[in-house]
């Protein structure tokens, strides 16, 4: 399987030097990546280092892949570097879920694992960050794993055949622990001040604007207020579930207090079947459907996805927040 990976990476890769698959399987060589000047040596645990991928267009990614074969039982993982200068709200999931599909696809599944938001804390910076695991048998698992980091993101993918649960984890953390997403984060902090980009046609909606308005401050405000610098340096942090529980009854607060209900008829729509999603008591239910269930969700929070499909088979609701009336992020200092 790491040959099929490696032999695919090449396909869509191009090295950056000539001799850098030379440079990956020569023992003595510890590579080290220039922009973010993170070290892949030669040999990590009982893994060895056996390609280095870069890009053409994209010359600053990097992939590190490492293979081991122990009792005839082939593991492998790799170390990817993705450079992004914009902390976009939903950033972190939407890479996440891109990255799953082909992880997906290599191992012959037709479902993708369960998301769980995961968070590195960082001597300086924290970073938030989803992964997704499949087990096979007693020791074999494989495990995605994304997290944002400022201006880069960090992805991890492992398949091990030869370790238990405890092993398995405690290898994952070794590796979060050696690559250290922090310290990503630490090379070029992400700008706190907040910018928000509206739709032109959610503008064109009088019906509603002004709520749209309050809805982006009230996102912004209560990120501010409830995540820390250190948190928000790595990217928006856009799986809180209460954030965007928050900013949605804002947006309903205002948009009840006005009068005017001129508008076009899908604006009305909007604003008609958000309405009924709150007043079913199903908002938190139909944010978690919307964005995939990858959300930090508190402990109070009782979900009931049940009674909310139940409640929903007969609505016909077309609101979708995948199409995004404005978009928040933090930019690059």
């Amino acid at each position: 399987m790491a040959d099929e990976k490696t032999a695919k990476s090449a396909d869509k890769a191009e090295t950056a030097l000539k001799d850098l698959s030379k440079i990956a399987l020569n023992p003595s060589s510890n590579y080290v990546h220039p922009e973010t000047q993170t070290g892949f040596p030669y040999k990590i645990g009982e893994f060895v280092r056996s390609q280095i991928v870069t890009y053409k267009n994209t010359p600053s990614k990097i992939d590190a892949i490492y293979e081991s074969d122990s009792d005839g039982k082939k593991s492998s993982f790799t170390i990817s570097l993705i450079p992004d200068n914009e902390g976009v709200e939903g950033r972190l999931r939407n890479v996440y879920l891109n990255e799953i599909l082909p992880f997906e696809k290599e191992e012959k599944r037709n479902f993708p694992p369960m998301a769980v938001p995961v968070k590195f804390n960082g001597n300086l910076y924290t970073c938030n960050g989803i992964k997704g695991t499949y087990k096979k048998a007693d020791n074999e698992f494989s495990r995605l794993t994304v997290y944002e980091c400022g201006t880069w993101l960090l992805k991890i993918s492992m398949k091990a055949n030869n370790l238990d649960s405890i092993g398995f984890e405690k290898f994952n953390q070794t590796l979060i622990q050696r690559f250290d997403p922090s310290r990503l984060t630490s090379l070029r902090p992400l700008n706190l001040k907040s910018n928000v980009d509206f739709e032109r046609d959610a503008l064109k909606d009088t019906i509603m604007t002004g709520a749209l308005v309050g809805s982006a401050f009230k996102k912004m405000d209560w990120a501010m207020t409830n995540v820390s610098n250190r948190e928000r340096a790595s990217g928006f942090p856009d799986l809180y579930l209460n954030m965007h529980l928050a900013a949605w009854k804002e947006f309903i607060n205002l948009q009840k207090k006005k009068n005017d209900i001129t508008g076009s008829y899908t604006a009305k729509k909007y604003v008609e079947e958000l309405y009924a999603i709150n007043n079913a008591g199903f908002l938190a239910e139909f944010v978690m459907e919307e964005y995939n269930n990858i959300m930090i969700v508190p402990d109070y929070i009782k979900l009931n996805f049940v009674a909310y499909n139940k409640w929903k088979e007969d609505k016909n609701l077309t609101i979708n927040l995948q199409k995004k009336l404005y978009t928040i992020c933090y930019r690059k200092q």
